[in-house]
C-alpha cells in the first residue's frame, strides 16, 4: 500500500510531536518515572510503562535513581583473528617478522627463530606476542613446540654475552639500548614517561625471604600448591575445593607465586585439566544460576505474594534494591529469556523468542536441587575422573533419603529435561 502525501504529512507531524513532548519531558524536574530512569531517548520503554498496570506512589516519585553512564566503544584496533595464535606456525611466522623489522640478519631461516625475553617484547611493544607465549605455557613451552627454537635469557647481562641478535640490536643506536641497564617495564614507563634510560633511578631488585628457592615450581609442585590452596579456600569461603579459580583470584589472595607457576607450566586451562578441576566457567554459570534462583523466589515473596508464575518487571527489580537480581537476569539472556526457561509469564515480552515453551519448571525443586549437588561437590576431592557438575542419578537421590525431591523432578520432565533446563552434565 503507497502512503499519501497527505499520510506522509501527518506520519511526520506525529513524529515531531512526540519528540517535542520528549525533549520537554527532559528539562523538567527528575521527579517522574521516565525522565528518573530512561531519559528523553527512550520511548518505547516509556510506552511499555505506561500501559503497564504497576501503580507508583508518591513516595517512590521522590527517590531519585542514578542513571548508568552511557557506554563509549573504544576504537577498534588492529588485532588479529580469533584463534590466530593457536596455530604455531603463526606464531613462527610472527617471530621472524620481529626480528626482520629490527634489522637482525643473524636468524636462519632453516632453524626456529629464537625466542625474545619479556624485556625485549615490552621495549618493542609487541605485546601480542607477549600473549601468544603466555598462551603456549612459557617460552619453555613454546621452545618444544618451535622444535627447539634458542630461548633469548631473561637476565640482561647473560642476553647481552650470549644472544648475538641482542648484540646486534645494541649496535643499533636507534633501538635505545644499553648494555647494562635492562629496558624500562611497562609501568616504569608510565611513572616516569619523559625520562630518558640512564636518568631514571632505578633501585635493584631484593631478594624476598618469601620468594621459593631456584628449581622449586615443578608440574608436581603446582598442582601441590594449587589443591592446598583450594583446600584453605574452602575453609575460609565456603566453595567446593575441586572448582579452579581464576589468575586474577589468586593475584587479590596474595598468591603471585602460584599465579605464575601456573601460567608457566601450561596455562590456566591446562592446569586445570592436569589437575582435574571444574573449569570456572563452568562452575561460575552453576553458582550464579543458583542465586538467581534464590534472589527471585525471595522477590516473590515479597511482592508477589508467592506467585511464582509472572516474571517481575526489570525496573521493580531496581526499584526494591535487587540489583543483583536484575544484573543476573541480564547475564542470563534477559527478562523474556529467562522468564520462558522458568516457564514463567512476562508481560513486557517483545515476542523476540515466538512461542518458544520448555515445559512445566519449578523454582523450589530447582533450588533444592541445585543445593543438593553443591553439597556434594564441597565433599569432593581433586583429581576429578569427571571434572563436571553433574545431574545427580536417581539412585544417588534415593541412597541419600531425597525420596520427595525425585518425585517432583518426575514431575516436572525427568533427570535429563532437568538437567537440559539448568545447564547440567548429564551421563545415562
Amino acid at each position: 500500500m503507497l502512503l499519501t502525501p497527505l499520510m506522509m504529512e501527518m506520519r511526520r507531524l506525529l513524529s515531531l510531536s512526540i519528540h517535542f513532548i520528549l525533549f520537554l519531558t527532559s528539562l523538567l524536574p527528575v521527579k517522574g518515572f521516565l525522565a528518573r530512569n530512561y531519559g528523553a531517548k527512550s520511548f518505547h520503554r516509556w510506552h511499555l510503562w505506561a500501559r503497564s498496570p504497576t501503580t507508583f506512589s508518591d513516595s517512590d516519585t521522590t527517590t531519585v535513581l542514578l542513571r548508568r553512564e552511557p557506554q563509549v566503544r573504544k576504537k577498534s584496533k588492529n588485532r588479529h583473528a580469533p584463534g590466530y595464535w593457536q596455530n604455531i606456525t603463526n606464531v613462527q611466522s610472527e617471530l621472524f617478522e620481529f626480528w626482520t623489522n629490527l634489522g637482525v640478519k643473524t636468524v636462519s631461516s632453516n632453524e626456529p627463530p629464537p625466542i625474545p625475553n619479556e624485556a625485549l617484547l615490552n621495549h618493542f611493544e609487541r605485546y601480542d606476542l607477549k600473549y601468544a607465549v603466555v598462551s603456549y605455557g612459557g617460552r619453555t613451552r613454546l621452545s618444544k613446540k618451535l622444535g627447539g627454537a634458542r630461548i633469548i635469557p631473561g637476565r640482561w647481562t647473560a642476553a647481552v654475552e650470549s644472544s648475538p641478535e641482542l648484540q646486534a640490536l645494541l649496535e643499533n643506536e636507534t633501538h635505545m639500548l644499553s648494555r647494562t641497564l635492562p629496558p624500562l617495564s611497562p609501568q616504569q614507563k608510565r611513572e616516569q614517561p619523559n625520562e630518558s634510560l640512564t636518568q631514571v633511578n632505578r633501585t635493584r631488585w631484593n631478594h624476598s625471604p618469601k620468594r621459593k628457592p631456584k628449581g622449586y615450581w615443578t608440574i608436581e609442585t603446582v598442582l601441590q600448591e594449587l589443591y592446598q590452596y583450594l583446600d584453605d579456600y574452602q575453609e575460609h569461603k565456603n566453595r567446593p575445593s575441586v572448582w579452579m579459580p581464576r589468575l586474577g583470584e589468586l593475584k587479590r589472595e596474595g598468591r603471585d607465586d602460584l599465579r605464575f607457576a601456573i601460567t608457566r607450566f601450561g596455562g590456566c586451562n591446562g592446569i586445570c585439566k592436569l589437575a582435574g578441576l571444574v573449569p570456572y566457567r563452568e562452575w561460575y554459570y552453576f553458582e550464579g544460576q543458583y542465586e538467581l534462583l534464590v534472589d527471585l523466589r525471595d522477590y516473590l515473596d515479597k511482592y508477589h505474594d508467592g506467585d511464582y508464575s509472572s516474571f517481575p518487571c526489570a525496573s521493580d527489580m531496581k526499584r526494591y534494591g535487587y540489583h543483583q537480581l536484575y544484573s543476573l537476569t541480564q547475564f542470563y539472556g534477559g527478562s523474556t529469556f529467562v522468564a520462558n526457561r522458568f516457564n514463567m509469564k512476562y508481560i513486557y515480552a517483545r515476542n523476540t523468542h515466538g512461542d518458544l515453551k520448555y515445559g512445566s519448571f519449578s523454582i523450589d525443586t530447582a533450588i533444592d536441587l541445585m543445593r543438593f549437588i553443591r553439597a556434594r561437590e564441597m565433599r569432593k576431592k581433586g583429581p576429578l575422573k569427571r571434572p563436571t557438575i553433574a545431574m545427580p542419578r536417581q539412585q544417588t537421590l534415593l541412597a541419600n533419603g531425597e525420596d520427595k525431591l525425585h518425585d517432583e523432578i518426575m514431575e516436572i520432565g525427568g533427570y535429563e529435561n532437568v538437567a537440559r533446563r539448568l545447564g547440567l552434565a548429564y551421563f545415562d
